[in-house]
C-alpha cells in the first residue's frame, strides 16, 4: 500500500505529459542530425486537409512507419501529385507534435523516386558492398598532415572546384592542386568518374584525393551510388575524401571513402592544415626550443661554475697525493702478501732441488763413472752385446763428451778381462 507521504513524493518528482512532450520536442529540435534530413520511403495514408491545404501522410518501409506533415506553403513546390504507394524522398525536420504526443517529419520538399527502382538498386548495391567489407572502419585511412599534392576529381566547370580552390589557396597554398576532370551528372557520369579515379591512381604522386560535386536532386547525384565508381574509389592507393551534394545528401561513395565531408568547402578544409595555425605552431615550437636551449645553457654554465669552484680544481695535487699514498700502501701490502705466500714455497723448492741434485747422474759422473751411447741406435749402452767392433759410440764424462770407435768387446765385469 502507498501511504500519503509516498504519494506526495511521487507527485512532487513526476512530470506532466505535456511537460515530457515539450522536453522531447526541445531535445529533437536541438539535434542537428534530425534537422534538414532526407527520408525516403513509400507514401501511405495520404490525406490533404480541405480547409488548411496541409498534406498529411506517412512514409513506410518494410520495417517501420513515420508520420509526416507538409504545410500548404511547402506543398506548392511539389512538382508531381503525391499518391499512396509512391516511392519518394522527403526533406524536413524531425520534431514532436506535443498535442498528439507523437514525433513526425515536418516535410519541406518532396522528390519522386518513381516506381522505387532507384531505391531498390541503391539498397542492393549498398548491401552487396557492405557484405564485402568496403564500408568497414578498419579499412579507413587517416589523412596526411601536410599533403604536397592533392587530386580533385570533379567537373572543372562546377561550383565545387571553385570552392575547393578558394579554400585550399587560402588555408595552405603550398599544396599542389591537380584537377582530374570528369562528368558528375548524367548517364555517362559513372564511367567518367571511374576513369578519372583510375587516372589519379595511376599517377602515383598524390598524397590525398577529393571526390566532389555540388548539390542537386537525388537523381542528379545518382552516379555516386554506382557500383563501378564505389569499387574504384575503394581501390585508390591514397586516402580519399568524398563530398557530394549538401550536408544532408548521402551516397554510397560517402560510405566507401576514407572520410566524408558535408560540402566541397569542408572537404578542402579537411584535406589541408590551416597555414596560420601551422605558422603559429612553428613559432610556438621555436619559442619553446629557444627557452629550452637557454635553460639548458644556464644549467650547464651553473654546473661548470660549481665544478670550477670545487676543491678538485683548486687543489688537484690533494687528489693526486691521496691516490699516490693509497697506491704505495697497496703495493706494500701486495709485496708483503706475495712474500708470505712465496717463502714456504721457495723453501720447499730448494729442498726438492737439493734432492734432485743429489740423485743427478752428473754427480755419479763426477765419481769416475761415464754414460755410453750408441751413435748407431741412439740407445744407452748397458751391455757389451749392444755394440760390435767398428761401432761408433759417445762417452759422456763429468766434463764433456768423448767420441770413440769400438775395437774389441769381451771379458765380463766379474773377471775384469
Amino acid at each position: 500500500m502507498i501511504d500519503a507521504s509516498d504519494l506526495s513524493r511521487i507527485v512532487a518528482v513526476s512530470v506532466a505529459v505535456s511537460e515530457l512532450s515539450l522536453h522531447i520536442k526541445r531535445v529533437l529540435d536541438s539535434h542537428d542530425e534530425l534537422q534538414a534530413i532526407w527520408v525516403r520511403g513509400e507514401i501511405t495514408d495520404l490525406h490533404r486537409h480541405t480547409q488548411s491545404g496541409h498534406l498529411y501522410f506517412s512514409l513506410k518501409d518494410s520495417e517501420s512507419r513515420l508520420k509526416c506533415v507538409m504545410f500548404k506553403s511547402d506543398c506548392a513546390s511539389v512538382e508531381f501529385e503525391p499518391q499512396d504507394g509512391m516511392s519518394v524522398a522527403a526533406l524536413g525536420d524531425v520534431s514532436v507534435y506535443t498535442r498528439g504526443g507523437v514525433y513526425q517529419l515536418y516535410a519541406r520538399r518532396l522528390v519522386n523516386l518513381g516506381d522505387g527502382m532507384l531505391f531498390r538498386s541503391f539498397e542492393m548495391v549498398k548491401k552487396k558492398l557492405a557484405e564485402e567489407g568496403l564500408f568497414d572502419l578498419a579499412r579507413k585511412r587517416g589523412l596526411p598532415e601536410f599533403p604536397r599534392r592533392i587530386a580533385v576529381i570533379t567537373s572543372p566547370e562546377g561550383a565545387a572546384i571553385k570552392d575547393v580552390i578558394a579554400v585550399i589557396g587560402r588555408r595552405y597554398p603550398a599544396a599542389e592542386l591537380v584537377v582530374v576532370p570528369c562528368a558528375v551528372q548524367g548517364t555517362e557520369a559513372p564511367a567518367s568518374i571511374a576513369r578519372a579515379l583510375e587516372l589519379a591512381a595511376e599517377d602515383g604522386e598524390f598524397d590525398v584525393g577529393i571526390l566532389t560535386r555540388g548539390g542537386g536532386a537525388a537523381d542528379d547525384l545518382w552516379a555516386f551510388n554506382d557500383e563501378l565508381v564505389a569499387r574504384q574509389l575503394a581501390a585508390m592507393p591514397f586516402p580519399m575524401i568524398c563530398a557530394v551534394g549538401h550536408e544532408r545528401d548521402f551516397t554510397i561513395c560517402d560510405l566507401v571513402a576514407d572520410l566524408r565531408a558535408p560540402t566541397p568547402s569542408a572537404a578542402a578544409e579537411m584535406a589541408v592544415p590551416d597555414r596560420a595555425v601551422v605558422l603559429e605552431r612553428v613559432a610556438s615550437l621555436s619559442s619553446r626550443a629557444r627557452r629550452s636551449l637557454a635553460k639548458s645553457l644556464d644549467l650547464c654554465s651553473l654546473s661548470v661554475d660549481r665544478l670550477l669552484g670545487s676543491w678538485v680544481f683548486r687543489r688537484p695535487e690533494m687528489i693526486i697525493d691521496t691516490r699516490r699514498q693509497a697506491l704505495e700502501e697497496a703495493l706494500h701490502r701486495l709485496e708483503t702478501a706475495f712474500g708470505q705466500i712465496l717463502a714456504p714455497r721457495r723453501a720447499r723448492l730448494d729442498l726438492l732441488m737439493s734432492r734432485a741434485d743429489s740423485s743427478s747422474p752428473l754427480k755419479t759422473l763426477q765419481r769416475g763413472y761415464s754414460i755410453v751411447t750408441s751413435l748407431k741406435s741412439g740407445n744407452l749402452v748397458t751391455s757389451k752385446s749392444q755394440v760390435h767392433p767398428g761401432d761408433e759410440i759417445e762417452i759422456r764424462v763429468s766434463d764433456g763428451l768423448i767420441h770413440a770407435t769400438v775395437s774389441l768387446t769381451g771379458g765380463d765385469s766379474e773377471s775384469g778381462d
